[in-house]
């Protein structure tokens, strides 16, 4: 709405891609693992009781693991200000599994927060969510704003990293 939170949202969303491009640089075969990506996006909330993160390692290539970075760090930043990391109370699950050999699940669930209502109109946000992995294959997102906690979910084909 301001210049200055203009100004913090861009400078989080450059160190959230500089923690995802470190990731795939670093990662093997110029890729990255889902957990890395989780990790990168969530950092602030590091070694919290408030967030859960749990996964089998998971390769990503780097354009769907660029894309999944800025979808964690949007969810991240709407729990904090908005959703349940907003309250003491509030928690923050992502889990993430392998569904056959290129797709995976990941699940996105917020609780403990305050009573969640689908937004009156869809921002930049929003639509970088519901568009998915860039770079995956066949990449189904659903996001539900149930009263108790939003739930993001995606399932995608992965290309090999």
């Amino acid at each position: 709405e301001d210049l200055d939170e203009a100004r913090s949202a861009l400078e989080e969303r450059i160190a959230v891609l500089a923690r995802a491009h470190e990731a795939v640089i670093s990662g093997e075969a110029q890729g990255a693992t889902v957990a890395e990506v989780v990790a990168g996006a969530t950092a602030l909330q590091a070694g919290s009781q408030r967030l859960q993160l749990d996964g089998p390692v998971v390769h990503i290539a780097p354009r769907p693991a660029l894309s999944l970075a800025l979808i964690l760090h949007e969810l991240m930043t709407n729990a904090v200000k908005y959703g349940a990391l907003s309250w003491p109370s509030g928690r923050v699950a992502v889990r993430w599994r392998v569904l056959s050999d290129r797709n995976f699940h990941l699940v996105w669930h917020e609780s403990g927060g305050p009573k969640v209502s689908p937004p009156e109109h869809e921002g930049a946000g929003t639509a970088l969510i519901e568009a998915g992995l860039s770079g995956a294959g066949h990449c189904e997102v659903k996001l539900n704003y149930a009263p108790e906690g939003l739930r993001f979910s995606l399932v995608a084909e992965l290309p090999a990293s």
